[in-house]
């Protein structure tokens, strides 16, 4: 649940005068019908241009629009203040988890448009609104913000020093949520009799938005009923989302009206910060207003994705025997938090790291840290890909170390329909699942026995070539939500992909996916697999694939062509020496 800047939402309200003249009566448009809110035309409608933060930490100590204000077809400009003092109050979200030691999370509070301090490049200052979009762009670029710069810090284990910059004041250490899960005695003792252990530490980079459709949204306040109607895409599918805001100021109604389109083609939304001043010069202009971030602005100030820093350890018994696993490490959330699911998603990654296998302990410790970049997101996926990444990735390295092939270390360690009903480490009960037989028959259908013959030809035209496993055990609300008619599947990706040692470019090129579900993919490129199920195996055995490729050697996701490059050229380990 979150408290924002936005006004109530009892019922849905009746669309008034402003209605999209190029939309029906429903203003909700069916999957696939086309529709993009950047469609939408209103009667009478202006348009808006937000000022972002070129500093990533600062004072901000003032706002020059005076020059802005009289350029031709300028309807208004506002600024935090101005929200401030029209009534609209803070953002703060309220956190329904605890932290690892009891504490009851609270995030920090932040306005719709900066007020005080800018805390990212990107940070929303100000609000531009005219006749055209054009005239909205020209004001904008003359606006003046007066910002003294603080030091920054964009790294969450940088920023969870005591001693990092304080992205917000109230927040000693920058750690929004400190999440704890396992068994810390019975661990140590498992990693202490293990007969080998195997180390990695996981550097996700962060990807930032390159979407097919840019946000857009417009916002119309209808006087004669005080609500609002917004045109804007759906964070999660759904026609309504809702937003909630004690400010006496703020219209009592709100009608949102989801866009389809956004969110299949894009990242997943999130009810931006900005669209409160959007409701409040609709209110004052009486007139719709309308806002789209071209791509640009997107790639530089949308939320972003992936951005974690962990280290995996796994420990074994002398025969390959999972004992216990333990992962300890960051998620870097940006500069505020956009939603909520990036912290429920750290509290299902137990369920996640268990995955299929039969790991008799688990630990996690994973901090979620402010940092003055831009805000993480929720892509495809959900935080369930990075846990299982971690867990396979571990795998692979381990059966290379103890010389076990990795088919067959996967084998040893899945659980078996004789385990059923089995509970996991993390608490999760399966009561069916034939693992080893689908892993036998991804095999088979990759044709993993004529790998050697495929890497040989590879080799003969200059290129790597490797193979990479992922299991993965699916579980998204979706499917729980049906799960009497739909059970979660699990399943096996096998990929190969060939390396230009050259260039570092790659190229995945033979891919199969087998899940219990009786379904079985080839496809010659993993991401053209449409929907969320599935993906999950997808990351960790492209990885795999990758780094097989190069030898054993490990990359950090994404895997460029630059950090291919650099693992390519790196000297070989000096040893002895030290």
């Amino acid at each position: 649940m979150s408290t924002s800047a936005f006004p109530r939402e009892p019922d849905r309200a009746a669309l008034g005068p402003g209605q999209p003249a190029s939309r029906r009566e429903d203003p909700a448009p069916s999957i696939g019908d086309g529709k993009h809110t950047d469609d939408i035309d209103c009667d009478g409608q202006a348009y808006a241009t937000v000022v972002h933060s070129e500093a990533a930490h600062g004072i901000l100590r003032g706002i020059d629009a005076n020059v802005a204000r009289g350029m031709p077809g300028v309807l208004g400009i506002w600024t935090g203040a101005d929200l401030n003092s029209a009534g609209y109050g803070p953002l703060r979200d309220l956190i329904l988890v605890p932290n690892c030691d009891g504490a009851q999370v609270t995030t920090p509070i932040r306005y719709p448009l900066a007020i005080d301090k800018v805390r990212f490049v990107g940070d929303p200052v100000a609000v531009v609104v005219a006749a055209s979009l054009a005239e909205a762009r020209d004001a904008a670029d003359v606006v003046r913000l007066d910002i003294e710069a603080l030091p920054a810090v964009t790294k969450p284990r940088e920023g969870a020093r005591l001693d990092a910059p304080r992205v917000f004041d109230d927040v000693p250490g920058n750690t929004c949520f400190d999440y704890y899960y396992g068994e810390f005695d019975r661990t140590i003792q498992a990693f202490d009799k293990a007969a080998h252990v195997t180390r990695l530490r996981f550097i996700n980079h962060r990807v930032a938005v390159s979407i097919m459709k840019p946000r857009s949204v417009v916002a119309h306040y209808d006087s004669s009923r005080d609500c609002c109607i917004l045109y804007a895409g759906s964070p999660s599918g759904g026609s309504k989302h809702h937003v909630r805001e004690p400010s006496k100021s703020c219209p009592k109604q709100i009608h949102i009206a989801a866009d389809h389109v956004t969110e299949l083609l894009s990242m997943r939304d999130a009810l931006r910060s900005e669209y409160a001043s959007l409701f409040h010069a609709s209110k004052v202009l009486g007139r719709p207003i309308k806002w789209t971030e071209d791509r640009l602005g997107s790639f530089l100030h949308d939320q972003c994705g992936c951005d974690y820093d962990f280290e995996g350890e796994l420990a074994l018994d002398k025969d390959g025997n999972f004992l216990a696993m333990r992962q300890n490490g960051f998620v870097n959330i940006g500069a505020c938090l956009m939603n909520t699911e990036r912290l429920t998603s750290t509290t299902e990654a137990p369920g996640n790291l268990a995955t299929v296998y039969r790991a008799l302990l688990i630990e996690l410790r994973s901090r979620i840290v402010f940092t003055n970049t831009s805000p993480l997101g929720a892509y495809p996926g959900s935080g369930r890909p990075e846990p299982n990444y971690f867990v396979e990735r571990l795998i692979d390295t381990a059966a290379r170390e103890m010389r076990i092939d990795p088919i067959e270390l996967r084998k040893r360690n899945l659980v078996r329909p004789e385990d059923m009903p089995f509970k996991a480490a993390s608490d999760t009960a399966y009561d069916s699942g034939k693992f080893t037989t689908l892993l036998d028959k991804a095999a088979e259908m990759a044709d993993v026995a004529g790998f050697a013959t495929r890497k040989a030809e590879s080799e003969k035209r200059g290129k790597l070539r490797g193979l990479g496993i992922g299991n993965y055990r699916e579980a998204t609300v979706q499917l729980r939500r049906q799960k009497d008619t739909a059970p979660d599947p699990n399943g096996t990706h096998v990929a190969e992909v060939e390396v230009d040692p050259h260039t570092g470019s790659l190229e995945v090129v033979k891919y199969t996916m087998v899940d219990d579900l009786g379904t079985a993919t080839h496809t010659d490129d993993v991401l053209a697999n449409s929907g969320e199920v599935g993906r999950i195996g997808a990351l960790p055995a492209v990885m795999n694939a990758v780094v097989d490729a190069l030898g054993g050697t490990h990359v950090d996701v994404p895997a460029t062509p630059q950090r291919v490059l650099q693992v390519l050229n790196a000297p070989p380990p000096m040893l002895g020496l030290y």
